[in-house]
Protein backbone atom coordinates (compact mmCIF):
# COMPACT_ATOMS: atom_id res chain seq x y z
CA UNK A 1 0.00 0.00 0.00
CA UNK A 2 2.62 2.49 0.95
CA UNK A 3 4.37 1.82 -2.30
CA UNK A 4 1.23 2.45 -4.17
CA UNK A 5 1.14 5.90 -2.11
CA UNK A 6 4.43 6.72 -3.49
CA UNK A 7 3.26 7.07 -7.07
CA UNK A 8 1.22 10.19 -5.78
CA UNK A 9 4.31 11.86 -5.56
CA UNK A 10 4.53 14.50 -2.78
CA UNK A 11 1.27 13.96 -1.95
CA UNK A 12 1.44 9.91 -1.40
CA UNK A 13 4.84 10.59 0.58
CA UNK A 14 2.76 12.59 2.82
CA UNK A 15 -0.01 10.13 3.38
CA UNK A 16 2.41 7.16 3.79
CA UNK A 17 4.37 9.84 6.80
CA UNK A 18 1.35 10.54 8.38
CA UNK A 19 0.39 6.97 8.63
CA UNK A 20 3.92 6.30 10.00
CA UNK A 21 3.57 8.54 12.45
CA UNK A 22 0.38 7.10 13.62
CA UNK A 23 2.09 4.06 13.71
CA UNK A 24 4.82 5.45 16.13
CA UNK A 25 2.68 7.62 18.44
CA UNK A 26 0.17 4.29 19.07
CA UNK A 27 3.13 2.40 19.65
CA UNK A 28 4.82 5.14 22.18
CA UNK A 29 1.87 5.49 24.00
CA UNK A 30 1.11 1.81 23.97
CA UNK A 31 4.33 1.47 26.69
CA UNK A 32 3.40 1.81 30.06
CA UNK A 33 6.16 4.78 30.99
CA UNK A 34 5.51 7.00 27.40
CA UNK A 35 9.30 8.61 26.88
CA UNK A 36 8.42 12.19 26.31
CA UNK A 37 11.63 12.91 24.10
CA UNK A 38 10.49 10.62 21.89
CA UNK A 39 6.85 11.82 21.29
CA UNK A 40 8.00 15.25 21.10
CA UNK A 41 9.83 13.97 18.26
CA UNK A 42 7.24 12.10 16.63
CA UNK A 43 4.89 15.71 16.82
CA UNK A 44 8.00 17.25 14.93
CA UNK A 45 8.02 14.34 12.15
CA UNK A 46 4.30 14.65 12.31
CA UNK A 47 4.28 18.55 11.62
CA UNK A 48 7.37 18.40 9.02
CA UNK A 49 4.84 15.49 7.32
CA UNK A 50 1.95 17.97 7.37
CA UNK A 51 4.09 20.70 5.65
CA UNK A 52 5.45 18.47 3.12
CA UNK A 53 1.62 17.48 2.14
CA UNK A 54 1.11 21.24 1.93
CA UNK A 55 3.75 21.51 -0.23
CA UNK A 56 2.59 18.49 -2.44
CA UNK A 57 -0.78 19.87 -2.70
CA UNK A 58 0.31 23.80 -3.47
CA UNK A 59 2.74 22.51 -5.96
CA UNK A 60 -0.33 20.82 -7.33
CA UNK A 61 -2.66 23.57 -7.34
CA UNK A 62 0.01 25.72 -8.88
CA UNK A 63 0.39 23.01 -12.09
CA UNK A 64 -3.01 23.15 -12.34
CA UNK A 65 -3.42 26.68 -12.18
CA UNK A 66 -0.47 27.28 -15.20
CA UNK A 67 -2.60 24.77 -16.98
CA UNK A 68 -5.67 26.85 -16.62
CA UNK A 69 -3.33 29.75 -17.58
CA UNK A 70 -2.74 28.38 -20.73
CA UNK A 71 -5.56 26.96 -21.54
CA UNK A 72 -6.96 30.16 -21.46
CA UNK A 73 -4.27 32.14 -23.44
CA UNK A 74 -4.37 29.21 -26.13
CA UNK A 75 -8.25 30.09 -26.37
CA UNK A 76 -7.79 33.96 -26.29
CA UNK A 77 -5.14 32.98 -29.70
CA UNK A 78 -8.35 31.04 -31.20
CA UNK A 79 -10.58 33.66 -30.73
CA UNK A 80 -8.06 36.23 -32.38
CA UNK A 81 -7.97 34.11 -35.11
CA UNK A 82 -11.78 33.42 -35.63
CA UNK A 83 -11.87 37.20 -35.74
CA UNK A 84 -9.85 37.53 -38.31
CA UNK A 85 -11.36 34.87 -40.46
CA UNK A 86 -14.63 36.69 -39.60
CA UNK A 87 -13.29 39.56 -40.99
CA UNK A 88 -11.56 38.23 -43.92
CA UNK A 89 -15.03 36.62 -44.58
CA UNK A 90 -16.62 39.85 -44.30
CA UNK A 91 -13.94 41.68 -46.92
CA UNK A 92 -14.50 38.62 -49.01
CA UNK A 93 -18.35 39.29 -49.01
CA UNK A 94 -17.73 42.55 -49.38
CA UNK A 95 -15.93 42.15 -53.16
CA UNK A 96 -18.77 39.76 -53.88
CA UNK A 97 -21.63 42.70 -53.33
CA UNK A 98 -19.23 44.87 -55.33
CA UNK A 99 -18.44 42.28 -58.19
CA UNK A 100 -22.34 41.32 -58.25
CA UNK A 101 -23.49 45.43 -58.90
CA UNK A 102 -20.39 45.36 -61.58
CA UNK A 103 -21.79 42.62 -63.12
CA UNK A 104 -25.38 43.83 -63.00
CA UNK A 105 -23.86 46.72 -64.74
CA UNK A 106 -22.16 44.61 -67.06
CA UNK A 107 -25.09 42.59 -68.03
CA UNK A 108 -27.44 45.96 -68.77
CA UNK A 109 -24.30 47.11 -70.76
CA UNK A 110 -24.52 44.38 -72.75
CA UNK A 111 -28.16 44.58 -73.55
CA UNK A 112 -28.14 47.66 -74.86
CA UNK A 113 -24.68 47.02 -76.82
CA UNK A 114 -26.65 43.62 -78.03
CA UNK A 115 -29.88 45.86 -79.21
CA UNK A 116 -27.10 48.25 -81.26
CA UNK A 117 -25.68 45.20 -83.10
CA UNK A 118 -28.83 43.42 -83.48
CA UNK A 119 -30.18 46.49 -85.70
CA UNK A 120 -27.45 46.88 -87.41
CA UNK A 121 -27.25 47.21 -91.31
CA UNK A 122 -25.11 44.69 -92.66
CA UNK A 123 -24.32 47.40 -95.74
CA UNK A 124 -22.96 49.70 -93.15
CA UNK A 125 -19.32 49.92 -92.03
CA UNK A 126 -19.62 49.82 -88.13
CA UNK A 127 -15.70 49.48 -87.17
CA UNK A 128 -15.49 52.57 -84.81
CA UNK A 129 -18.73 51.60 -83.32
CA UNK A 130 -16.77 48.03 -82.79
CA UNK A 131 -13.75 50.20 -81.66
CA UNK A 132 -16.54 52.17 -79.04
CA UNK A 133 -17.49 48.69 -77.57
CA UNK A 134 -13.96 47.30 -77.47
CA UNK A 135 -13.08 50.82 -75.52
CA UNK A 136 -16.00 50.37 -72.94
CA UNK A 137 -15.35 46.55 -72.08
CA UNK A 138 -11.52 47.52 -71.22
CA UNK A 139 -12.44 49.84 -69.51
CA UNK A 140 -15.05 47.67 -67.46
CA UNK A 141 -12.42 45.03 -67.16
CA UNK A 142 -9.61 47.59 -65.87
CA UNK A 143 -12.58 48.91 -62.96
CA UNK A 144 -12.63 45.19 -62.27
CA UNK A 145 -9.03 44.86 -61.52
CA UNK A 146 -8.85 47.74 -59.95
CA UNK A 147 -12.01 46.71 -57.46
CA UNK A 148 -10.38 43.43 -56.77
CA UNK A 149 -6.74 44.83 -56.02
CA UNK A 150 -7.96 47.44 -53.45
CA UNK A 151 -9.21 44.90 -51.07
Amino acid sequence: MIISCLSYGAIGLGLALALLSYKLLRNEQSILLPRPAIIRAIYVFMIFTFLLCLAGFSFEIINQNKEIIKLVSNAAELNKSIDSMKNHVLSLEAIIRKLDKMKHGIDLLTNIKGDRLNKLDASVDYSSQFQSIKRDLTVINDAIRRELLTD
